[in-house]
Formats: structure tokens, sequence, C-alpha cells
């Protein structure tokens, strides 16, 4: 299956608004927070992840946010807005074309 790769919110939500709600498998996107360890550092990078299939392709997002450090700072609170913000456009974007929003990544492992 070929993977439609995407690493900016609205250029993913354009794909899924071109994406008829008929067909995308089960009517359902996939959305999560992704925190990757950087290095030996206490530091994670957090990323939006969301897929979804179609009978085609599988599209993907995996837009970098920020770093935390996990201790709560400012820094950590403006990444986590930025989350919000992020999930808060897809899912508006799903909820006006009937789609569930459910935890998690489709893979073409």
């Amino acid at each position: 299956m070929i993977t439609v790769s995407f690493n900016q919110v609205d250029e993913f939500v354009k794909e899924l608004k071109q994406s008829n709600e008929f067909e995308i498998l089960k009517h359902t996107v996939r959305l999560t927070r992704l925190y990757r360890r950087d290095g030996t550092l206490p530091i994670q990078r957090v990323s939006i992840v969301a897929t979804f299939v179609t009978s085609s392709w599988l599209v993907r997002l995996d837009q970098h946010i920020g770093q935390v450090w996990g201790n709560k700072s400012q820094e950590d609170a403006a990444v986590e807005m930025l989350c919000q913000k992020a999930v808060a456009e897809i899912e508006k974007q799903c909820a006006e074309q009937n789609l569930i929003v459910t935890a998690g990544v489709f893979t073409n492992d």
C-alpha cells in the first residue's frame, strides 16, 4: 500500500477534506501524541501523528510540535497548548465529515 505523508496539520486536513467519508476505511481517523526520547537527555520530542486509510493509500501526518522536559515548565505547557490546537483542528474536520476519531496509528507493516 502506498503511503501519503504530511508534516503539517493544514495539509493533512486538506487531504482529509478531499476524501469522501465513504472512501475512508471504517470512517475512522487514528490520532495520537507521540513522545520520542531525544538521545540520552531526559528531553522528549513530541509529535502529533494522525492516519487514515482509503482503498488506495494510507495517509499519515507526523508533525513535530516541540520538546518537553516533563517538569511542568512553561515551555512544556506551551508545547501542550500547541498539541491541543493541532488535535482540535483535526477533530473539528473529522466531526464535519462524520468521522470517528480514535487513538493509535494505522501502519502498513
